[in-house]
Parts: C-alpha cells; sequence; structure tokens
C-alpha cells in the first residue's frame, strides 16, 4: 500500500526538504522503518 506522509516543517532538514514522502508500507512500524532507511 502506497502512502503519502506529510513531513512538519523542522523535519524537512532530515529529508533534504521534501514536504511529502511516498512509502510503501502496511504498519506503522514499516512506515518509520522505511523512512529510516530512506533518510539516515
Amino acid at each position: 500500500m502506497s502512502l503519502k506522509v506529510v513531513i512538519p516543517t523542522p523535519l524537512r532538514k532530515f529529508t533534504s526538504g521534501a514536504e511529502l514522502v511516498e512509502v510503501e508500507a502496511v504498519t506503522l512500524e514499516e512506515v518509520l522503518d522505511t523512512l529510516d532507511s530512506k533518510y539516515p
């Protein structure tokens, strides 16, 4: 399932300025793991 995660302004420095990140995940744990691997 493709999900869109809105990144709050103070945290965008960790996502190279991205306001919205799309991830393939089913659970919250998978979302967080995906974000952690994409933006270490």
